[in-house]
């Protein structure tokens, strides 16, 4: 029997190879949500690969044809469809419907609460953990007689689904497998409240944003070369406080014996300051912080590792820790190298740095090369591509959609023409 809850099993890349594989003519927007799944999934404990599976059943492997959903709805899983000629739910973005889905699988797999606000509007119609297991989601196979759908054999598809997903997946040698715990430094505490330094006032980034972007990457990297991550983020709108933070980062990371555990962060000083950095309790640590920092400092200028025995996290952790400062959030130069250089690039050097070796390959979330010139990074710093969301006659129309963008994590202005 295999269980909702858990890690994700299958990469990023090995999602995007097979609904390409599957269907040519996906949509670009689809192959961009991918990276969602495993990220909402590690919120709640849920399966995202599970999930992403039952996505590609629920949508004919996102053609949509024969489904009572549309693309546009940003419902992947039929929520909210239950007699033949209903159009089921709704969602503003392809993050709040992939969410709601998660807390769906959750309702059904587990009695623990949500870790984030319930957008899932049948949340509360699901008797809780009746459907632990994904062979229980059809309700002709489910003992509690609960379940997603009425369709016979409906958990088996999904999980046929899923083994041709995972079956490119050449595995090591047991005894060569290491185990590695990711997690986001900091936490979103609610109602717009981030614990993280925030460099947007000084052209930079967000600390917190940034690295829960870039966490699923050096997760992928790692299973791609051939062993096992975790990826921890801290429940959005639960904790309250930098010693909630960190004593919910050491519980997660003691339940399992890891090999190292890593915590991405991103430094600040005021706009003054740029580099990278990485922080280690013990000499063992520090090994590892020195080729993290070396690979990072081809990118930024490398200030090297630091022993600090008094960062509580890296000295009450099971495993080995290096705490990684990639760059400084409130240094514009520095952000401007980051977003020259992309997630996918960011994480594999940190991963190389970890082995101390060369990576060969790409994931899934590479930048294509422009079929003219070969060369992304030259074509990126003479182009810049627009997005417009919508034209409106009356500007304070054109305003509540800026506050609908920014609310859902992205940049957004007004332009007059």
């Amino acid at each position: 029997m295999l269980k909702i809850m858990g890690q994700a099993q299958a990469t990023i890349d090995q999602l995007r190879n097979y609904i390409e594989k599957v269907n040519p003519t996906v949509a670009e927007s689809v192959i961009k949500m991918i990276p969602l799944y495993l990220t909402e999934g590690a919120v709640e404990g849920v399966r995202g690969d599970i999930a992403f599976a039952q996505s590609c059943l629920e949508t004919g492997n996102f053609t949509f044809e024969g489904s009572a959903v549309t693309l546009d709805q940003n419902n992947f899983a039929g929520l909210g469809v239950i007699q033949n000629g209903m159009k089921g739910n709704s969602w503003e973005t392809p993050q709040l419907g992939i969410r709601a889905q998660i807390q769906h699988l959750k309702a059904y797999a587990s009695s623990e609460k949500l870790n984030q606000k319930c957008i899932d509007k049948r949340f509360d119609y699901v008797t809780r953990e009746s459907a632990p297991y994904v062979e229980w989601l059809g309700i002709q196979e489910n003992p509690n007689g609960a379940g997603w759908a009425a369709g016979k054999g409906y958990g088996e598809q999904i999980i046929r689904i899923l083994n041709t997903i995972l079956s490119g997946s050449e595995e090591p040698e047991s005894e060569d497998i290491m185990n590695f715990f990711i997690c986001v430094g900091h936490a979103n505490y609610g109602n717009g409240v981030i614990s993280s330094a925030d460099g947007t006032g000084y052209g930079g980034v967000n600390e917190y944003k940034y690295n829960k972007e870039l966490a699923p990457y050096v997760v992928e990297w790692l299973k791609k070369a051939g062993h096992k991550a975790t990826l921890c983020i801290a429940p959005e709108g639960q904790l309250h406080s930098l010693n909630d933070e960190i004593n919910y980062f050491i519980g997660e990371e003691g339940k399992q014996n890891y090999d190292l555990s890593v915590q991405l962060h991103l430094n600040a000083f005021n706009g003054s300051a740029h580099g990278c950095e990485a922080y280690a309790y013990n000499e063992a640590g520090k090994e590892v912080a020195a080729r993290i920092c070396e690979k990072l400092g081809t990118i930024w200028d490398n200030r090297g590792p630091q022993i600090k025995t008094g960062l509580y996290w890296t000295r009450k952790t099971k495993a080995k820790a290096v705490l990684i400062e990639s760059f400084f959030c409130d240094s514009k130069s520095d952000y401007e190298k980051a977003k020259k250089l992309g997630f996918d690039a960011h994480a594999k050097l940190i991963v190389e740095g970890i082995f101390g070796k060369s990576i060969s390959g790409n994931t899934s979330t590479t930048d294509k090369k422009d079929s003219n010139t070969g060369n992304t990074s030259e074509k990126a710093a003479s182009v810049k591509y627009y997005v417009q969301v919508g034209a409106y006659a009356d500007k304070k129309n054109a305003q509540e959609m800026v506050n609908k963008l920014k609310k859902a994590g992205f940049d957004a202005i007004i332009k007059e023409k």
